[in-house]
């Protein structure tokens, strides 16, 4: 497809991805001053009511729902050919397809599947409550944005223009980065049209198994199955297996991720998690016991001094304090005293508080040696 040089008001400047039914274009927005992608459909659909109608239906669809996690619509229009095209979200630093990579047994760090998990179950705790299921979760629809943005250049907005190529962050998400969640073109409205299959459509692998005969009720369920396939994807660097077949794959997992896998790509929709909720409720207390038993396990570092003796760095980076560390140890001290009081009056005692906020240190290099 030629691209036009103008889509309304903006400026054509070079093509993004194209799909089955329509080509997504990076574009200038003259007025505002800024890059928007914007989704137009094929030529030779433009006779077809039935497509373009449910092509504006996505773009009302992502006007509904309400998040800092999912793509937002900006304009809708059609062109001389009567063609409809929306703008949205330009997302510059590409997609979640991109950045997964095998990375042996250590798998992703736990702190960005952090991330990137509440960013997902916040954008689709907001399709959800906008009565909708996305039908359609996987690492290509997972955008990414740069949250913090310089004013262009004008002379960047040229016809045509090739999108300069930035490398990728190695991490799974860089601190400076938006999620969004993309791609509403398959989803279903569940207030418009009920819980029944209309059409059946998804990804492969990703899809759940009542999506792919049309047969049954299509509700959340469906996304928490596709979000744990993805987490499935991240974890490995693997795609996921058939849903038939997932438990015979478990051991491409550490075990402590067999659970919330199980549970979230269960055949059954009603075994499944509740709410994405608490899909991202349990991924976080895996992740939390990985990033403990990772302070546990890591040992002390060793420095020069001014004169060039060895000597052990006070500070413990994620490594947890030791009861032997406990000379090492400042700043805590009237929690301590608290600690000591609340033990002689009780047997048992309970130390809580968020993961890495020095639960374990108080304990052995504070209470213990107290």
């Amino acid at each position: 497809m030629t691209l036009p040089s103008y889509v309304g008001r903006y400026r054509v400047c070079d093509e993004i991805a194209k799909g089955g039914f329509a080509t997504v274009v990076r574009a200038w927005d003259e007025e505002l001053e800024s890059y928007v992608a914007v989704k137009i459909l094929h030529p030779n659909l433009a006779e077809d009511e039935a497509l373009q109608s449910r092509f504006v239906e996505e773009a009302r669809l992502l006007r509904r729902v309400r998040s800092a996690h999912v793509v937002t619509v900006h304009d809708v229009g059609r062109l001389n050919d009567g063609r409809p095209y929306f703008v949205m979200d330009f997302a510059d630093r590409g997609t979640l397809a991109q950045r997964i990579r095998p990375d042996g047994p250590a798998g992703p760090d736990p702190r960005e599947v952090t991330v990137l998990v509440d960013a997902l179950a916040d954008g689709l705790a907001a399709v959800h409550e906008a009565g909708l299921v996305h039908r359609d979760v996987k690492p290509a629809n997972i955008l990414f944005q740069l949250a913090r943005r310089a004013p262009v250049e004008a002379d960047a907005t040229l016809v045509n223009e090739q999108h300069p190529t930035q490398a990728l962050p190695q991490q799974l998400v860089a601190a400076d980065e938006r999620v969004l969640v993309g791609d509403l073109g398959i989803a279903k409205d569940l207030v418009k049209h009920g819980p029944l299959a209309t059409i059946v459509g998804g990804t492969p692998l990703y899809e759940a198994p009542e999506q792919r005969d049309g047969a049954g009720d299509v509700l959340p369920a469906a996304d928490i199955y596709s979000a744990s396939a993805l987490l499935w994807h991240v974890l490995t660097g693997q795609r996921p297996p058939q849903a038939e077949v997932v438990a015979s794959h478990l051991p491409t997992l550490s075990a402590e991720w067999h659970p919330v896998i199980e549970q979230g790509m269960a055949l059954d929709p009603a075994a499944r998690f509740t709410s994405i909720e608490s899909w991202r409720a349990a991924i976080h207390d895996v992740l939390a016991q990985q990033v403990a038993e990772a302070e546990e396990e890591m040992p002390t570092r060793i420095v020069p001094d001014a004169g060039g003796r060895e000597t052990a760095c006070p500070y413990k980076g994620l490594a947890a304090y030791q009861p032997e560390d406990a000379g090492d140890f400042f700043g805590r001290e009237a929690l301590v005293d608290e600690l000591v009081r609340r033990i002689q009056l009780e047997r048992v005692l309970v130390v809580g508080g968020p993961s890495g906020s020095g639960k374990s240190s108080l304990v052995r290099a504070g209470l213990v040696p107290a």
